[in-house]
This record gives C-alpha cells, structure tokens and sequence, in this order.
C-alpha cells in the first residue's frame, strides 16, 4: 500500500515484499483499485520482471477519479 496524493498520470513507486520462491521469467504487477477500494476490477499500472521483493515504478492513469479509497 502506498500513502499520499497522487495526480492523474503521476508516477508512484510501490516498494513490495515477496516471500517464497519465483522462478526466472517471474513478472509482480502493481494494480490500482477502484476509488472504494475494490479489486473486482483492478487496473494494472505497472510491472517489475524479477524474483525477489523491489519497487515497481507505477503511472496512474488519466482517468483516475479524485478520491480517498483506492
């Protein structure tokens, strides 16, 4: 999770932990919810190819609503 404001079309970095055993081709993909906090239909903003925890550097979309949930 990350704190903040954040603008359309900003970049965020999203520092993860990974816990277990990922093979080589491994891809961790960072989502945005919805402005309510749902995932039932994420939005992907970005991807780190690797096997162990680092940080994906993340851009919001255009259409992102202003909001307090996500």
């Amino acid at each position: 999770s990350i704190t903040g404001l954040f603008q359309p079309e900003g970049e965020v970095d999203v520092t993860f932990t990974a816990t277990g055993t990922f093979q080589t081709g491994n891809i961790f993909t960072a989502q945005l919810s919805d402005g309510s906090g749902s995932f039932a239909s994420p939005t992907s903003i970005g991807t780190l190819n690797g096997t162990t925890a680092g940080t994906i550097e993340a851009t919001l979309p255009a259409s992102v609503a202003n909001g307090s949930g996500y």
